[in-house]
């Protein structure tokens, strides 16, 4: 029984962060800019994470010691996000997601080049199948991909494995409660976005309507809280390493989502492509050691 609880959480987490550009592309369209999105998005979800940490009686306090870690990993979860969003404009969300789906591939790269994580023929393949993924829908017939979206959805990956990295070196930040350790990186980033959109002059755009609302409340209840709760339901139940391999259901959820809803086109070079970085992303995670480390 806790095995069909474990997998049917680690489906509804990967296919719950897989909708994301079915409420974040309608707001997008309507002329919020992606700072904007991402500032409701993050306000909403630190207010709701607070009342869960209410509701449990869980403490908000840090330490001074804590607060510059905190801030890196903000930054990188800020980097992830906002990237992420900016290649949906030159590759559409299926595509995007895809190569934003590499961040297990590049948080063994990064693993391996500054920590000493020990190379195997298995991690060596899989980088390697996850550059020739990468290749193939890079190179098009007609120049049909954005080199430049490529580009900018892999930085999006690098984001969230730094963001991963960070959490696991870091002995500070792994004791703080996962609660509050959500809490505080969606303030700080947060914060940092709302400076940084005064800075540049665009500033926090008003809400454009109902349709706007219902998309950012279904945004923050679906793909923030809903997905991150049965992400922990699962892992405890199957483990981390399932889990991961579940997760997989999140890029097929999006390139479904860009295919039945947005009229995005896939071509047969396309499909090959995403199907070879998925497959590489399989291998990284099942290569990893018996604790479910990636």
């Amino acid at each position: 029984m806790s095995m069909l609880k474990g997998a049917a959480n680690g489906l509804a987490s990967a296919i719950s962060f897989g909708l994301i550009p079915l409420f974040t592309l309608p707001v997008l369209s309507g002329g919020m800019s992606m700072d904007s999105l991402i500032c409701y998005r993050f306000s909403l979800a630190a207010l709701f994470v607070a009342i869960l940490m209410l509701i449990k009686k869980e403490s908000f306090r840090i330490t001074k010691s804590d607060v510059p870690l905190l801030i890196l990993v903000a930054i990188f979860y800020d980097i992830s996000s906002l990237f992420l969003l900016w290649a949906y404009d030159f590759l559409g969300s299926g595509l995007a997601t895809i190569l934003h789906f590499t961040y297990p591939i590049l948080t063994t790269l990064i693993m391996m080049a500054f920590f000493k994580e020990k190379a195997s023929w298995p991690k060596i393949v899989a980088i390697l199948m996850a550059v020739a993924g990468v290749a193939v829908l890079s190179i098009q017939k007609g120049g049909n991909v954005s080199l430049a979206g490529v580009a900018i959805a892999v930085l999006s990956g690098l984001g969230y494995a730094s963001y991963m990295v960070s959490i696991n070196v870091s002995s500070r930040i792994k004791n703080l409660k996962g609660l509050k350790l959500t809490f505080y990186v969606f303030l700080i980033g947060d914060l940092f976005l709302i400076a940084n959109s005064y800075i540049t002059g665009t500033g926090i755009q008003p809400i454009n309507g109902t349709s706007d609302i219902v998309n950012l409340l279904l945004l923050v209840i679906v793909c923030t809280i809903i997905s991150n709760q049965t992400l922990i339901v699962s892992i405890k139940n199957i483990g981390s390493v399932r889990a991961s391999v579940l997760g997989a259901m999140e890029p097929v959820t999006a390139v479904v989502v860009g295919l039945l809803v947005f009229g995005e086109s896939l071509t047969v070079k396309s499909a090959i492509g995403m199907l070879i970085i998925l497959a590489a992303v399989v291998i990284i995670i099942l290569s990893g050691n018996r604790k479910g480390k990636i």
